[in-house]
């Protein structure tokens, strides 16, 4: 599964149109799917200035998983929490070991879902790293290699 910037920019306008029904089932969504990843991301929730970038975050990726699912018609199994941290570290440090796409992906990011939203930079560079993180996990999983683990 590759995320290309046409699906992108589908699921931010998506997630721009979503209303409080949409956010509540979305939310419950990647919640159900994704425990690890929502347990990571949830800790943001605490402090008040965060609450938009964390439900930006959150409609986001539950979009971007149920994309994928669709595309490959495979059920993604809930990944370890380990998986994003490392994920997120490394596309934070910019380590050339994550792939070309995958360092280009905060760049993507900020150019094709935040040029137009109003996220202080604290919270913009979070969501850049924090979706990055979670499309390059969801890109890279092959469901033959996770069961082989």
């Amino acid at each position: 599964m590759r995320y290309t910037v046409a699906d992108i920019k589908l699921i931010k306008k998506m997630v721009n149109y979503s209303n409080i029904d949409d956010e509540i089932c979305l939310s419950k969504s990647l919640h159900k799917k994704q425990p690890h990843f929502c347990k990571i991301i949830d800790q943001v929730k605490i402090d008040s200035r965060c609450l938009e970038a964390h439900l930006f975050c959150t409609l986001f990726c539950s979009l971007a998983i149920d994309h994928a699912e669709r595309v490959t018609e495979e059920d993604f199994p809930s990944f370890p929490e380990e998986l994003f941290h490392d994920t997120a570290y490394m596309v934070a440090q910019k380590n050339p070991k994550i792939g070309k796409k995958a360092l280009a992906y905060p760049d993507r990011i900020k150019r094709y879902i935040l040029n137009s939203l109003d996220f202080d930079d604290a919270d913009a560079d979070w969501l850049k790293i924090m979706i990055s993180a979670f499309l390059v996990t969801i890109e890279n999983f092959s469901i033959t290699d996770y069961f082989a683990r």
